[in-house]
């Protein structure tokens, strides 16, 4: 009976939220213009009775609070070359709608827990419940990203071209991470899903091969060792953005295939041991894309000059 009532009732669900917002309003008042303010007013308790409902007003907001934490990596990312207050000012506003909003989902799913009496919707309610933490930590990570680039402006360091072009290959991987992760949430879809997984395999790789050749450059060098610590907090940063994607994704394929309930943690272990052909192609398929990249990477250019004859390497006037 309620799935019939949804499907009749879903065309009039903007006009219900309006009417339940008045009859019922929400207890913490959500602030006049917040840019969000329409899909948090919908995480309202009428529609408990009505699950289907209550759970796309969950959806569009889970949807809405990870694209606003991918676009703060995306900017974040920006400001490691080019920094900006603005930017910075825009990432900081947008990380306080994203806590807002997990507080408020949070909130809502627990609330809501005790009216779900079907396995199918209780499936759907424990993914969503699993992804709102991933999603704020993934604003998280964006906001280090954020003050990592503030503290390099203030200390006028900068990494080295060479740096921020492998740096970029790593970023560029990510991009494609969070395609897939975009895509699964959105779609349901398990073939980007599963993507993840590979792709966080090779991310994974990426840094340490970025962190040994950091190490080169320092012992050369070229860059500058009072920024060995931003660089080793970005690929921290980096790092953890790839696993909390994979964490997505596998709370997506489990509430797609229930059976994998019980079973996950020896499924996805088994697929990273090597012996899944398909995780096997697509890892290959990433590492021919980005692993080759870093490789051709040129190295950093040292100024040289003469001295008695001989030349000395000069160090690089910019800070890795």
């Amino acid at each position: 009976f309620n799935l019939a009532a949804s499907i009749l009732l879903f065309p009039f669900v903007t006009a219900f939220e309006k009417m339940s917002c008045r009859i019922v309003p929400d207890d913490k008042v959500v602030e006049e213009g917040n840019k969000y303010q329409d899909k948090l007013e919908a995480l309202n308790p009428m529609f408990f009775n009505t699950p289907a409902l209550a759970l796309r007003s969950i959806y569009d907001i889970l949807l809405a609070q990870f694209r606003a934490a991918r676009q703060n990596i995306d900017k974040a990312v920006t400001l490691l070359d080019n920094y900006d207050d603005g930017v910075y000012n825009e990432i900081m506003a947008e990380e306080d709608n994203i806590d807002l909003m997990t507080d408020q989902i949070s909130r809502y799913i627990v609330e809501f827990l005790p009216h779900i009496h079907d396995e199918a919707n209780a499936a759907i309610l424990n993914e969503y419940y699993k992804v709102v933490t991933e999603f704020e930590r993934l604003g998280d990570h964006a906001v280090n990203i954020a003050d990592n680039a503030k503290i390099l402006n203030k200390n006028n360091r900068h990494f080295t071209p060479a740096a921020m072009s492998e740096i970029g290959v790593l970023t560029d991987l990510l991009d494609e991470i969070l395609d897939d992760v975009d895509k699964a949430f959105e779609r349901r879809d398990t073939e980007s899903a599963f993507s993840i997984e590979p792709l966080q395999e090779l991310a994974s790789e990426l840094v340490l091969k970025l962190k040994r050749h950091h190490l080169d450059r320092m012992g050369r060098g070229e860059c500058d060792i009072f920024a060995d610590s931003n660089f080793e907090n970005l690929m921290s940063d980096l790092k953890r953005i790839a696993d909390v994607s994979t964490n997505i994704g596998e709370a997506i394929l489990v509430r797609v295939n229930p059976d994998l309930a019980d079973n996950e943690h020896n499924y996805f272990t088994a697929l990273r041991s090597g012996k899944d052909e398909k995780f096997n192609e697509q890892y290959s398929r990433a590492v021919e894309k980005y692993g080759s990249r870093i490789r051709t990477v040129p190295r950093q250019p040292v100024e040289k000059k003469e001295s008695d004859g001989r030349q000395n390497a000069v160090q690089s006037a910019e800070a890795h």
